[in-house]
């Protein structure tokens, strides 16, 4: 599909999304009409559209790629940098536009995701290395990294679980490491919103509370910083924001 027209591409997105693995839909008259199909296994959506995603996703959300990434200093040095729920790669390139020279370690449970990553960072194979893992699965070894960033993938997991996550995070990390997240933000109303939905449908769903089907759990900034801190980061500050109190919030945090 690499070549083909966007309507092509969004029909062979939309057919194997619908050909996924579905949890049940909600019952009861009260839920958005959205929800009656049921929703697809989390695993399943991104190994299976892992081709097709820089053609559907790339050039939308290369304002989050650009704002995270310039959050790593420019520099010549071999600096270390942990990649959490790479996808593929969409933010590598600006990452490496400021720091050529980094050493990019790319975690994803998904491994067609990874193989995008391979083939499209062929002449970098010796500064990536690709962990096929869950970020709640995580893997022993990943430690001493100067920076971890995390873009548009941490929405998929609700609250009470991302703890967990940003522990991981923390220990992977130098004492003077630093923690990157892009990723879509709400006002605390529509947060509300979504976790009622999430609580009332995915969370009993088997393993609802652990990111298994594609469903965004979207947060405010105030509650990110909250997790954040309670995870054992320091301080957490705010430092993009694309200027939309909607639905469609988007904002960069960094946590030392």
């Amino acid at each position: 599909m690499r070549g083909a027209g966007r309507q092509q591409v969004d029909e062979e997105f939309e057919r194997i999304r619908g050909a996924c693995t579905r949890g049940a839909a909600p019952k009861g008259g009260s839920f958005p009409e959205w929800t009656r199909d049921g929703i697809e296994s989390l695993e399943e959506f991104f190994d299976g559209t892992a081709h097709l995603w820089d053609a559907r996703f790339g050039a939308g959300y290369e304002f989050l790629h650009a704002a995270t990434a310039d959050q790593i200093p420019s520099t010549d040095d071999a600096i270390t940098i942990l990649d959490v729920g790479c996808g593929t790669g969409l933010e590598l390139e600006f990452i490496f536009e400021r720091a050529p020279h980094a050493r990019i370690t790319c975690l994803d449970q998904a491994p067609r995701m990874l193989d995008e990553v391979r083939r499209k960072y062929a002449d970098r194979r010796d500064q990536i290395s690709l962990v096929e893992a869950s970020c709640l699965d995580w893997p022993p070894g990943l430690s001493g990294f100067d920076f971890a960033l995390s873009i548009l993938c941490l929405h998929h997991f609700p609250p009470d679980t991302k703890p967990r996550i940003y522990s991981s995070i923390r220990g992977s990390l130098r004492d003077t490491g630093v923690y990157i997240e892009g990723d879509q933000m709400v006002l605390p109303e529509a947060e509300a919103e979504g976790l009622a939905l999430f609580e009332a449908w995915i969370a009993k769903l088997p393993s609802g509370r652990l990111g298994a089907w594609n469903y965004d759990i979207s947060l405010s900034v105030e509650t990110t910083r909250r997790l954040l801190l309670d995870a054992g980061f320091s301080s957490c500050e705010q430092v993009y924001d694309d200027n939309d109190d909607g639905t469609n919030r988007h904002a960069v945090l960094v946590a030392r």
